[in-house]
Parts: C-alpha cells; sequence; structure tokens
C-alpha cells in the first residue's frame, strides 16, 4: 500500500512538473500554485485540532484547476477556483472521474474531509509561501506544508 502511495504521489509531482513545463496560455495560480499536504484542520475554538500530519490528503493547483485527493481511496475531486488578493473561492466540486464524465457534488459531506463545510467555499489567505499556506473559513482553519 505505502508503495502504491509513493508511486502515486511521485505521478502527480511529475505530471505537475509537466504541465507546469507547458505553455498554458494564463496560469493565475502563482505561488498557490503546486502540490499541498493538508496537515491539521482547526475548528477554530470549538473543541479542537485535527492532525492530518500522517494522512494522505492532498490539494493539487494548477492553472485554473484546483484538485483535492485521498490517495488510499483514490478519490479526486476537482473544483474551479479564484484566488485574487488574500481570498480563494471553491467553487463547482466534481469527483473526477473522465470514463464516466465529472460530476457534479450536490452532498456537502464529500467534502468534509478535506475541510470544505460548503458546496461554494471562501477562504482566507492567511499565510502563503514556499512551503507553507494556511486557510481560514468562517468555521475553519486549513494548514498545508507543500510537497
Amino acid at each position: 500500500m505505502k508503495r502504491n502511495i509513493l508511486f502515486y504521489i511521485f505521478s502527480v509531482c511529475l505530471l505537475m512538473t509537466g504541465l507546469s513545463a507547458c505553455s498554458l496560455e494564463h496560469d493565475e495560480s502563482g505561488k498557490l500554485g503546486g502540490f499541498w499536504h493538508l496537515v491539521s484542520i482547526d475548528s477554530l475554538g470549538k473543541g479542537g485540532v485535527t492532525d492530518l500530519s500522517n494522512e494522505y490528503y492532498f490539494w493539487s493547483i494548477q492553472g485554473n484547476i484546483l484538485e483535492v485527493s485521498n490517495v488510499p481511496v483514490n478519490e479526486r475531486i476537482i473544483f474551479r477556483y479564484e484566488h485574487k488578493n488574500d481570498s480563494l473561492l471553491l467553487r463547482e466540486p466534481r469527483i473526477n472521474n473522465r470514463r464516466l464524465s465529472d460530476t457534479l457534488i450536490t452532498d456537502i459531506r464529500t467534502l468534509l474531509p478535506y475541510g470544505l463545510t460548503q458546496l461554494e467555499e471562501r477562504f482566507s489567505v492567511e499565510v502563503l509561501s514556499h512551503s507553507k499556506m494556511v486557510l481560514r473559513s468562517k468555521k475553519l482553519e486549513l494548514r498545508f506544508k507543500s510537497f
């Protein structure tokens, strides 16, 4: 299982590198772009922090697509996103399944493990550096480290 997970991570990193080498018409991902490991979710004063540092939840950002994934169960969800100044808006979540089509998600329970509490979620970008990202919504604070 661990070998499969490492292969997946390597494949995604290789894909991200390949995409960044391509001439994209307009890539607005900037510092947000890359491969991020979701390491914790803080409930903002409602009882604690969920440590995810040993879990395999990732956010991959390239161009105008943001993908969240749970590696062990091979779940991938894509979003359209807008990143302006210190604001990040995620919208139109879809199950990433090219064979069957990218099905629009209508049940928020699918997104909860990724720190998302609404089908259209706005975050304040609290910290964004080459190694660390912190996003804050009305209910949660998400902490990431770059991979």
